[in-house]
């Protein structure tokens, strides 16, 4: 998403930066180990310590454009933030970082799964620690003092295309993401789409780190068609692999041959 990011501007609004998953991890880490000092400490209260924790060099490298590396780019008077953020590593929603409105909006495709007070305790911290970083930053001092000193908001998005699995929660969050940034519709999102996106990305990223190099959206896909197998395709794998379970005896090839044959009939 990143290179597609910068290989087509005309698409994709080039003003608009996402950032990788390790930045809400790291957010998080952050902020437990500062409420963990403020509880062990009477004297120290928790908004203290936020006021007064200085972010490392680590952080604001995102601002700089080093991280996230490929794709990081320079904050330059960007007015939407993308990242996805992983709750408990079994589920990932989308965040958009208002930047002039003071929210956060979150884009769930699997609301009932994430009670709503638990989410909150998720999403806490970047509440709280979000404007302080921008703040530390100083990249955003053109922005009224509130959007810079006060915690932010968030706002759930409820009318959102629903993965009826609830396995592909990360390949939505990217797909939202990614029709964010082109100014797409969602509606058109389901569970075929979203697999056919997230069977792309992972071709390009195999191909990416296999050849140390770049590659437009156009090439991606191209890979992904030659690559990945169709839908009569795996029906027809799985249907040789059945029969050869039945027939141990049958060759590889006679068995492949009758998968396909009955596929097809059963397609027709």
């Amino acid at each position: 998403m990143h290179n597609r990011h910068i290989d087509y501007p005309g698409h994709y609004n080039p003003i608009d930066i996402i950032l990788d998953l390790n930045f809400y991890n790291f957010i998080k880490d952050v902020y437990n180990k500062l409420s963990e000092k403020s509880l062990n400490s009477s004297a120290i209260q928790l908004k203290q310590s936020l006021d007064k924790h200085d972010f490392t060099d680590y952080f604001l490298d995102y601002c700089k454009g080093v991280r996230p590396y490929p794709g990081g780019v320079p904050w330059l008077g960007e007015k939407r933030i993308f990242i996805v953020m992983a709750l408990e590593k079994i589920h990932f929603v989308a965040l958009e970082f208002m930047i002039n409105d003071r929210v956060i909006n979150v884009y769930d495709c699997n609301l009932p799964c994430c009670p709503e007070d638990e989410f909150f305790q998720h999403i806490q911290p970047v509440m709280e620690l979000w404007p302080r970083f921008l703040k530390q930053s100083g990249m955003f001092n053109h922005l009224p003092p509130k959007l810079l000193n006060k915690e932010w908001i968030y706002d759930q998005k409820t009318d959102l295309p629903k993965n009826e699995t609830g396995a592909t929660c990360c390949a939505y969050s990217l797909s939202f993401i990614e029709h964010l940034i082109t100014n797409t519709l969602m509606h058109i999102l389901c569970d075929n789409i979203v697999e056919q996106m997230r069977w792309r990305w992972v071709v390009g990223l195999l191909f990416m780190f296999n050849t140390g190099k770049r590659q437009g959206a156009g090439g991606f896909i191209l890979r992904a068609r030659k690559i990945i197998p169709s839908s009569k395709e795996r029906s027809s794998r799985g249907k040789a692999a059945v029969a050869q379970t039945d027939n141990p005896g049958a060759t590889t090839e006679s068995t492949t041959c009758k998968g396909s044959v009955s596929a097809q009939g059963n397609g027709s």
